[in-house]
């Protein structure tokens, strides 16, 4: 007779912190190398502060290991890395990817006929 798996959630949740951090942080990779669900996890993530704080710790040093990467290719003169760093960090000092439209006055605008839809109000026959 095969002998059945015990539910061990101290287990479970020893193996997911460690396979989070082979996987930098990805949940769905973790959880399938553990065999649990993502619901799992994130019942995990919601009933023990001590956990959900492991978790946390794992995806801000995940997310120093990404920012130490894209620094290393800026020093290397990767002009999306660049653009990308100056899009989001420079935003203070006008380098933003939009453009600010100041309307005055009325518009009277029917989206209806802009978008070739017939006015129900002005049907002709």
């Amino acid at each position: 007779m095969a002998k059945q798996k015990q539910y061990n959630p101290k287990l479970h949740k020893e193996k997911l912190i460690k396979a989070l951090i082979k996987h930098l942080g990805i949940v769905s990779k973790a959880c399938e190398e553990v065999g649990i669900s993502r619901n799992q996890f994130y019942i995990y993530c919601r009933t023990d502060d001590v956990f959900k704080q492991e978790v946390d710790d794992i995806n801000e040093i995940t997310l120093d290991f990404v920012e130490d990467k894209l620094f290393q290719n800026i020093k290397e003169g990767d002009r999306s890395s660049i653009m990308f760093y100056i899009k989001y960090k420079g935003r203070k000092r006008g380098y933003v990817d939009s453009s600010d439209v100041n309307i005055s006055g009325g518009l009277d605008i029917n989206l209806k006929n802009m978008f070739g839809f017939e006015d129900e109000n002005n049907t002709e026959e």
